[in-house]
């Protein structure tokens, strides 16, 4: 340092100003040092650095695992029958005998009864699952999906009683007598159904539970197609008194296709294999009023109209995505 009150050459100005210089260049360049030690520290921190473990999250029965929603493709086979229920049917025909025209009007009632029948169908679908709001814990029990099922409904030959009407130009006579009604033919059906769950048996795997009891419910498409006939025996009466006389007759319809809507329901139980195969039984019920304009050979046309309820157990292989 130079003493208080000295007068320094300027010389002797220079040489401390280079001094003080010099002491600030070494300073600055310690300081790089430093800095480009920590970069380097840093770097070398960076390259064996080791990720921490991702923290286990603790899922509580009933839970998913984080997903958006949950698809499944359901191929089923069964096996279904229908309640019986009553069945009407009307008719009009003609036929001429000895040149003489007669018109028949027929209206038959009975206790159709479908027989069992073998059914198949597939159903396509999703589950709620939403990490984003506070109302997951509610759409993880609900979804919805797309039915479609195909099964049999063929009736069993039905005795019943008909009134008929006999229209000739001579006279008008009203004849009954026992009647056997049968129909055969098939249902498509198309539903859309919400549905809920229920799961136990939870894991790491299957979060929800292996075990789940599933059900749903909504309206239906059906396309049935029938070919029904009927016959009859007549039993001729005339002023009050039978006539030996019986005349059968048999009426075979064309076969006709309606389309009607519907209800259906299911209820079963799925059991998850493995994550993405469960397998697992279920009921499904069908509900739909069948009716119908009919033809036959020539004059022969009719009408028809029954209540439509049926039950189908099936086999269940879903494939879960």
């Amino acid at each position: 340092m130079t003493p208080k009150g000295e007068v320094l050459s300027p010389e002797q100005q220079a040489a401390d100003f280079a001094k003080h210089d010099a002491e600030i260049a070494k300073h600055n360049a310690e300081r790089e040092r430093m800095a480009d030690y920590e970069q380097a520290k840093r770097q070398e921190q960076e390259k064996y650095k080791i990720a921490p473990a991702p923290e286990k999250k603790t899922e509580t029965p009933g839970t998913l695992k984080t997903q958006s929603t949950r698809f499944y493709f359901n191929p089923w086979v069964g096996g279904g029958f229908g309640a019986n229920q009553a069945v009407n049917l009307s008719s009009s025909d003609s036929f001429t005998r000895h040149d003489h025209t007669t018109r028949f009007l027929t209206n038959f009632d009975s206790q159709g009864s479908p027989k069992a029948a073998v059914a198949a169908g597939v159903d396509l679908g999703t589950w709620f699952d939403y990490d984003c709001c506070d109302v997951r814990d509610v759409l993880r029990y609900f979804g919805f999906s797309l039915n479609y099922s195909h099964y049999g409904l063929n009736y069993s030959s039905q005795g019943g009683q008909f009134l008929k009407a006999v229209l000739s130009s001579d006279n008008e006579r009203t004849l009954t007598g026992d009647s056997i009604f049968n129909s055969n033919g098939y249902v498509n059906s198309l539903a859309f159904r919400a549905n809920a769950r229920y799961g136990w048996l939870p894991d790491d795997q299957v979060p929800f539970g292996r075990l789940q009891l599933q059900g749903g419910i909504g309206p239906s498409i059906n396309i049935v197609t029938q070919t029904p006939s009927e016959q009859f025996n007549l039993l001729r009466t005339r002023n009050g008194t039978d006539n030996v006389d019986i005349r059968t007759i048999l009426q075979n319809f064309n076969s006709q296709t309606v389309v009607v809507p519907g209800l259906q329901a299911e209820i079963g139980v799925k059991y998850f294999i493995l994550p993405q195969l469960s397998l697992g039984p279920s009921m499904q019920y069908d509900y739909f009023r069948l009716h119908g304009s009919l033809t036959g050979p020539g004059d022969l046309s009719g009408s028809y109209s029954t209540a439509v309820n049926h039950f189908i157990f099936k086999l269940n292989v879903g494939y879960n995505f």
